[in-house]
């Protein structure tokens, strides 16, 4: 999912960037996709997520609507959203 939309948003010219303590950051990864995953509930919304369940564990495929969604969000607010993202995860 990750490279999916990282290519995406490369493809688009999307000027996706965000603040870490070490810098600026400009390309999507696991981290950020945990934050839309979190906030959005994905693993819960079966056009987004689907749950395979062997023995005790459970891993996740997430669906190509869901990396269209996550191009969307960004391309209103690339370069807060993660920002936007943290806080809003916090107050939960």
């Amino acid at each position: 999912m990750v490279v999916e939309v990282e290519s995406r948003l490369k493809k688009q010219k999307i000027d996706f960037r965000y603040l870490t303590t070490s810098g600026e950051k400009r390309i999507f990864n696991g981290y950020v996709l945990g934050l839309f995953i979190k906030f959005y509930n994905v693993k819960s919304t079966e056009k987004y997520a689907f749950k395979h369940i062997v023995g005790k564990n459970e891993t996740y495929t997430y669906s190509q609507q869901l990396a269209e969604f996550i191009v969307d969000e960004v391309k209103k607010n690339p370069h807060d959203i993660v920002e936007n993202l943290k806080k809003a995860n916090k107050k939960r």
